[in-house]
């Protein structure tokens, strides 16, 4: 009997379900989920010090939270490492006070922590960066966010109208989503990379390592889309852009 590769499997059983349930990936010593595939959704935008962006940063983190807010179990403050219990209200005011300072990084934290498996990267979590003024090296600010499975295949047009709305929000430059491999924020190239063994089974889903591509656009090249996936977002001055030939 011949086997199937894992790229024919995946497209037979590609439900909601079987996605949350089968497509994880457990540390071999102690078998915590360390990274899953989920739906994935970046956005990368200029001017993130501005109140203006600011505004519409804490906008889009509360519809966020209007989406899942009974999945949402923590929030984090900027320079905490400990988690707080999660109260909408409590979160949003927070935000919204850090958010007034353009000298100083705004950042948001939201997720759905499993209490019973701390490394579980988690379905429900969002992260936002609006750099402060003077930052020289972070000209993108961004927000990153993971949703279930379910939220894309269920119902594509209630996600890309969602995904439009934030893009004119925020005067998106670029952005992509779709299916992708989830491990949790700062982890991915920390040690053992996590998020290969999936992607190596499953060609072109989505990554994102938000504070890598921040890193690596320090000196230039920002401007251009970090990757293209099942939804690719390209800002007015991306779409007005020359196409170069490739060779």
């Amino acid at each position: 009997m011949t086997a199937v590769p894992s790229y024919i499997a995946w497209q037979s059983r590609r439900t909601p379900t079987t996605i949350e349930t089968e497509l994880v990936y457990r540390d071999p010593r102690y078998s915590d989920i360390v990274s899953r595939v989920g739906g994935l959704l970046s956005l990368y935008f200029l001017d993130g010090w501005t109140t203006q962006k600011r505004r519409q940063l804490l906008a889009v983190v509360e519809e966020y939270c209007d989406l899942f807010a009974d999945r949402i179990t923590h929030y984090q403050t900027p320079g905490e490492r400990q988690l707080r219990s999660f109260n909408v209200n409590e979160a949003v005011e927070y935000y919204e006070e850090i958010s007034k300072n353009e000298e100083s990084e705004m950042y948001c934290f939201l997720k759905g922590v499993n209490a019973m498996d701390n490394d579980d990267p988690s379905l429900w979590l969002l992260i936002a960066f609006g750099f402060e003024r003077d930052n020289s090296q972070r000209h993108l600010s961004g927000v990153k966010i993971h949703v279930p499975p379910a939220f894309i295949l269920d119902n594509p047009d209630r996600c890309v109208d969602l995904v439009r709305r934030w893009s004119e929000r925020l005067g998106a430059v670029h952005g992509s989503g779709g299916l992708g491999v989830l491990t949790e924020p700062g982890r991915e190239t920390v040690g053992k990379v996590l998020y290969y063994p999936l992607m190596q089974r499953y060609p072109a889903l989505e990554y994102d390592n938000m504070g890598g591509y921040f890193s690596g656009t320090r000196f230039g090249g920002y401007e251009v889309p970090r990757a293209s996936n099942w939804l690719t977002l390209l800002g007015d001055a991306n779409i007005a852009r020359p196409m170069r030939a490739v060779c």
